[in-house]
């Protein structure tokens, strides 16, 4: 085996699809992290603005600037840009695996059983 795509070995899909299921966590958390904290810079930029120029009511000032704290105090108890990059990590140290065990005949179907689990303990736990 000498990298056609022929030679290959089949991975067992439950391996596949968790590495595929931890890479769409890893963009979910992603989208998230940058979806809530741009909103949340937006809502201050606005409440800040309305300072001076006085477009809103103070009702819906304060409903910003109140939402903003909120969203901010998510980012920070979410960590949602941390849980993105660990299943990113998880997902590639799976891909690396997968890649093995398909291009070297000498390794068992265990090595991805235990590679899934070494990525759980290393940068899901």
């Amino acid at each position: 085996m000498h990298g056609r795509l022929e030679d290959l070995r089949p991975t067992p899909a439950t391996i596949e699809n968790k590495m595929l299921a931890w890479r769409h966590w890893g963009v979910a958390w992603s989208l998230i992290h940058y979806a809530v904290g741009v909103s949340s810079a937006v809502l201050s930029a606005l409440a800040a603005a309305n300072a001076k120029a006085n477009l809103l009511s103070s009702t819906a000032t304060l409903a910003m600037a109140g939402s903003a704290a909120g969203l901010t105090f998510l980012i920070t108890a979410l960590d949602a840009r941390k849980k993105g990059s660990q299943f990113e990590s998880a997902s590639r140290y799976l891909e690396r695996a997968i890649s093995l065990y398909q291009t070297d005949a000498s390794l068992e179907p265990k090595f991805l059983g235990e590679s899934q689990a070494e990525a759980l303990k290393k940068y899901l736990s």
